[in-house]
């Protein structure tokens, strides 16, 4: 049974850069680390309030840098994945031995070919919720897709992810579906005009308190925001900003209410 989602994997290309990035912007903390030796992977899992990221350290032997994965953690990862499978989805990975000594991975492929990683182990390197800081919750991982209902289908049923809401902004011409699992969030994004090409993994969104006061604080610390940003949300009231991480995994922030509210 799949039972937490766990977090999003990142290709870095100086972990030491990325991990400080993190730190100073966002209070995140490290929560586990470790160097697999005879290879140049250097993974370090950070916290930021109750959201992780998996930060992959390679130098400069990965092909593609930022966002690659979005984790979730089983009690059965065989059964899981010959489930996965049997149901029709790719395989990428048949359950290994993680590279980390802890547990087992494997991979299967979503219906946007979004790399999806199960994992069994029996710790979640999950700490309490990091409340002290700017960000008060770690709000979503956004993806892009082109079926809404197959996707809405792989995460709910094949997935098990629950059901947030479902809202169409005609301003965008875009729908947003959401779903959590235990404390963290999904949201499914799907243009009206969708294209095939491109990163499916969007971005994380980050709620602060007050998005023009965290844009500022940002800034002075060498943070480049996008063009127009920051601008009003594209639902649930406030504003949004955004911009990128240090291997160019785009990051956004929220001022509005909890997804679970609006």
């Amino acid at each position: 049974m799949i039972y937490e989602l766990n977090h999003i994997g990142v290709m870095c290309q100086d972990l030491e850069k990325s991990v400080k990035f993190y730190k100073e912007n966002f209070g995140a903390e490290v929560v586990f680390d470790y160097i697999v030796e005879g290879t140049p992977f250097h993974i370090t899992y950070i916290q930021i309030a109750h959201g992780m990221l998996e930060l992959v350290g390679i130098g400069d032997q990965a092909p593609k840098y930022g966002y690659e994965h979005v984790s979730f953690m089983s009690d059965s990862i065989d059964d899981d994945y010959q489930r996965l499978i049997g149901a029709g989805y790719a395989s990428i990975q048949e359950p290994k031995k993680a590279m980390t000594g802890y547990g087992k991975i494997a991979f299967v492929a979503d219906p946007n070919g979004v790399k999806v990683e199960l994992i069994e182990r029996e710790s979640t390197f999950r700490i309490p919720t990091i409340e002290q800081g700017d960000i008060r919750e770690f709000d979503h991982i956004c993806l892009a897709v082109d079926d809404l209902e197959v996707s809405e289908q792989f995460y709910t049923q094949d997935i098990s992810m629950d059901p947030l809401s479902r809202k169409y902004v005609e301003a965008y011409n875009v729908t947003f579906s959401h779903l959590h699992k235990g404390l963290e969030n999904l949201e499914l994004m799907h243009p009206g005009n969708p294209e095939n090409e491109g990163d499916r993994i969007l971005h994380i969104a980050l709620r602060v308190d007050d998005v023009n006061a965290m844009a500022e604080k940002l800034k002075s610390n060498g943070v480049e925001l996008d063009p127009g940003y920051p601008k009003a949300a594209a639902f649930g009231g406030g504003l949004t900003a955004k911009f990128s991480g240090p291997d160019g995994e785009k990051i956004e922030l929220v001022d509005r209410k909890t997804l679970q509210e609006v």
